[in-house]
């Protein structure tokens, strides 16, 4: 027989963990991700690519070669890259537990 669920957010860790003082197992859940206005991957690789092969005239890039354009594009957007790779990743987990076991199915296919 399954123990009863309780649902504990703790600092955006997404681990399982059994309270030995009540016997309950409980299970900790991801940071709402979007509330606090995290980017998604898409976003940042699009905004990557965007300004590598189309820049802004106003940016003062759009008369560069496409080699200084990479790499300053490079240079400015990976450090978001992570954070916005954890935002996904978050937010597919999420979605993921909120359906059946055949959405899990899918994801890790």
């Amino acid at each position: 027989m399954e123990e009863p669920y309780a649902a504990e957010t703790v600092n955006g860790e997404g681990a399982e963990k059994d309270a030995a003082a009540d016997g309950v197992k409980r299970r900790r859940h991801f940071k709402d991700d979007a509330d606090d206005g995290g980017e998604s991957l898409y976003d940042v690789v699009k905004g990557m690519l965007w300004s590598i092969f189309s820049p802004d005239h106003t940016s003062g890039l759009a008369g560069t070669s496409l080699y200084h354009r990479t790499k300053t594009s490079f240079q400015r957007d990976l450090p978001r890259l992570r954070d916005a790779s954890k935002t996904s990743g978050c937010r597919i987990m999420r979605w993921t537990r909120q359906g059946s076991p055949l959405r899990a199915l899918l994801v890790i296919s």
